[in-house]
């Protein structure tokens, strides 16, 4: 079962900005998914959030046409708000 990943624009400007090592990391991470440090969102059906040190990337699951898309990315203090 592969799924198909889709980053939207504003997550992946802001992966772009960051250099070249947590590039790297990030997304070995998010094609990594669905498997990592994962918690389901709170109040939201099939929504997640995936952990990368000091980074949260939030992505929706659509497990019917198997596509991750990843809707957020951005520091921990800032994503949540």
């Amino acid at each position: 079962m592969t799924y198909k990943i889709k980053i939207r624009p504003k997550a992946l400007k802001f992966i772009e900005k960051q250099d070249k090592l947590q590039r790297l990391r990030i997304y070995t991470a998010i094609y990594n998914l669905p498997k990592g440090d994962i918690k389901k969102m709170v109040g939201c059906k099939d929504t997640f959030r995936l952990r990368i040190g000091s980074y949260r990337i939030i992505y929706e699951l659509n497990r019917n046409d198997l596509i991750i898309l990843v809707t957020k990315a951005s520091n921990r203090g800032q994503i949540y708000k």
